[in-house]
């Protein structure tokens, strides 16, 4: 597998116990954080519980997709890379979480397309805490745009060197 010497799943049931009794901080080359998000992206749900729908509960995402995302780059070793992804267009758990990973996490932005070749997608919107240069290097997939998927956000990061 091109020199991967060891792989290891987080997931929200075993985090806890990882971060207690495995991992210490500076101890991933990589990390993909494929965040638990509101999933507005996805195709149409037609039976949405009021829950689903209310504001609070849709903010609550983007609260969490920042401790994650603390936690990922804590984790991360100086010049590793995250690649932060959700199934959402919430510029909120998007441009806002990318904003707080930059300004609080020792994060720094890459440009995605030179990580990926013809990576397509539109860039990051404004008014979210990214300057254009920073909303340029983001992609995001809006549903039934020019290409025929649900909508999702991507980013990549390398850990600052301290």
């Amino acid at each position: 597998m091109n020199g991967i010497k060891d792989i290891s799943e987080l997931s929200q049931s075993n985090l806890s116990e990882k971060l207690e009794h495995g991992f210490r901080p500076n101890f991933f080359d990589r990390i993909i954080l494929d965040a638990p998000c509101s999933g507005l992206g996805q195709r149409p749900i037609f039976n949405l519980s009021s829950d689903l729908l209310s504001i609070s509960h849709l903010l609550s995402f983007a609260h969490q997709q920042k401790r994650l995302l603390k936690v990922a780059s804590q984790l991360l070793k100086p010049g590793g890379k995250l690649v932060y992804s959700v199934c959402s267009i919430q510029p909120e758990e998007g441009e806002g979480v990318i904003a707080y990973g930059i300004q609080e996490c020792g994060l720094n932005l890459e440009d995605i397309g030179k990580n990926i070749k013809d990576v397509g997608g539109c860039p990051g919107v404004k008014d979210y805490g990214l300057n254009e240069s920073n909303r340029n290097k983001i992609r995001r997939f809006e549903p039934g745009s020019t290409w025929d998927g649900i909508g999702f956000f991507l980013a990549i990061f390398t850990k600052l060197e301290k």
